[in-house]
């Protein structure tokens, strides 16, 4: 352990991260984590990376608490591999590609969860989207405002997304059949009977937006894992919903099959300028 770490007050949250050949930018998340005022509870879950991702973790392996490196089926698999490693009472999962938006993220949130009750599982903050075009954008809304929508769609950001471990062992872990939707399917089982708080104030990390092509040819792909998990909690305006949207999606996915992504940054700058 870092030694700088253990002179850091502990917080009660446990740090869960998934890597996968990260190597050019994972150095830049430790190191947001290194920086934290507070010292949570870190641990990386490796699926085999044959880049420099090893090396990177070992030269940080004083302030990880455990850490492995072996194959797994998908970023859940990962996930829930880390969840029997942890021992706080909160957890977070930040991608290895996201970095903290400042030092005292994790302090600040830390002393918002020791007042929450105990029955309160969840509890969610902002993000700081980075596109490609060097545009920020916050994103995270009360729930007051997307309970009705969350029931069709993920509208939390996940990397703001604080778990109590309780709902885990309530609920249990996460599908990993699942590609990308496995967080948004334990959430809505829970959330639509017990709502988060949200914590307005905060905003937990930045996260860089992939190329915009690249999200849009899988868009059907991912809507489809999306519907599966929220299947189960439709009425007739969520079916509406997901009509319009499978359809919007098909016509998005042919379009940007079609046109290459330096047009499409192109034409997106040109109408947001």
């Amino acid at each position: 352990m870092d030694e700088r770490a253990m002179a850091k007050p502990a917080a009660s949250i446990s740090i869960i991260i998934s890597t996968l050949n990260a190597a050019n930018h994972l150095g830049r998340c430790l190191e947001s984590i290194r920086n934290q005022i507070v010292e949570a509870q870190l641990i990386i879950i490796d699926g085999g990376s044959t880049d420099g991702t090893i090396g990177i973790i070992r030269a940080y392996e004083k302030m990880i608490h455990y850490w492995i490196s072996e194959r797994d089926t998908g970023i859940y698999d990962a996930w829930n591999k880390g969840i029997r490693q942890v021992t706080r009472e909160w957890v977070y999962f930040l991608g290895s590609d996201d970095w903290f938006y400042s030092e005292a993220v994790l302090k600040n949130v830390n002393d918002i969860l020791k007042g929450l009750p105990e029955k309160q599982l969840v509890a969610y903050g902002k993000i700081c989207l980075l596109s490609q075009l060097g545009t920020e954008r916050t994103v995270g809304e009360d729930w007051a405002k997307i309970e009705k929508r969350f029931r069709f769609q993920m509208c939390i950001p996940h990397q703001a997304v604080f778990h109590r471990l309780a709902l885990f062992n309530n609920l249990g872990y996460f599908d990993s059949s699942f590609r990308v939707a496995g967080d948004y399917a334990i959430l809505i089982r829970h959330l639509l009977n017990s709502p988060p708080y949200f914590m307005s104030q905060i905003i937990v990390s930045f996260m860089a937006m992939g190329g915009v092509s690249t999200q849009s040819k899988h868009a059907f792909r991912v809507l489809l894992e999306f519907g599966r998990a929220s299947y189960p909690y439709w009425n007739l305006e969520s079916a509406l919903w997901w009509f319009g949207a499978f359809l919007r999606s098909c016509i998005k996915s042919m379009f940007f099959w079609i046109v290459p992504e330096k047009v499409v940054l192109k034409i997106r700058s040109r109408l947001q300028g």
